[in-house]
């Protein structure tokens, strides 16, 4: 039959999660757009998985929806397989893959947590930390956290890292991981703050050293002696009252 016969007027679209309040944003967007069309749209959760997904889009897909909407890229080969051979538009977001089913509108993911990274160097910060996925399934975070943790390696910067141990749901969840990072992170900067004091006190001890040798070169090997062991003298006591 025609075209127009063969048309549900449904748009469907498989988010990686309902919790993620990011989520909400592109489904308020997607749905809007759609509605405008004059198309409804049909939603579903792959929980991150890629065996849900492609069950999801057998379900789906039986339903003969006039274009599906993904946020991913990573898909079961079967899944791969009913989307080429679905004869409907595929559009994955939220990443940008290099070979879509059909099209892709997303972004970098590594490249962007360099860049965010590179960005706040630029600003002169040096102890940048990365709140990243505790879940192994966030693709998208892990991508992120890589560019966070080339970007430090080319810096010669240490990364400090805290994995999220619960669902991370949205803008309200910053402040208590933030609070979670600075518990975790402040023996680590304490740590660090000490191995540079004692930096700069052996830096100090080497100059003061490379100084009595000045002065005692002519001496007598008694005169050295004598001068020396003043000096380790001086050095224990100072060692002691700090």
């Amino acid at each position: 039959g025609s075209l127009a016969a063969r048309r549900s007027g449904l748009i469907a679209a498989v988010v990686s999660t309902f919790e993620n309040a990011i989520f909400s944003q592109t489904i308020a967007g997607l749905t809007r757009c759609v509605e405008a069309a004059g198309f409804s749209i049909l939603l579903g959760s792959s929980d991150y998985s890629a065996a849900d997904e492609e069950r999801l889009l057998r379900a789906i897909l039986g339903r003969r929806p006039d274009g599906v909407v993904l946020t991913g890229t990573l898909h079961t080969p079967r899944a791969r397989r009913l989307l080429t051979t679905a004869g409907v538009p595929i559009a994955e977001t939220w990443e940008l893959p290099a070979e879509p089913v059909d099209m892709a509108v997303g972004f970098d993911n590594p490249a962007a947590g360099r860049a965010m990274t590179a960005a706040l160097h630029g600003y002169g910060y040096r102890r940048i930390a990365f709140i990243g996925p505790g879940d192994e399934k966030d693709r998208r975070g892990l991508q992120r956290r890589e560019g966070y943790r080339a970007a430090m390696a080319a810096m010669g910067v240490a990364p400090r890292e805290v994995a999220a141990a619960a669902v991370v749901t949205g803008m309200e969840s910053g402040p208590a991981l933030l609070d979670e990072l600075l518990r975790r992170l402040k023996d680590l900067s304490q740590r660090e703050d000490e191995v540079e004091r004692r930096a700069h006190e052996l830096s100090g001890a080497e100059e003061r050293a490379r100084l009595t040798l000045e002065r005692i070169s002519g001496l007598s090997a008694a005169e050295a002696r004598a001068s020396l062991v003043a000096q380790v003298e001086h050095e224990a006591r100072l060692s002691a009252a700090n």
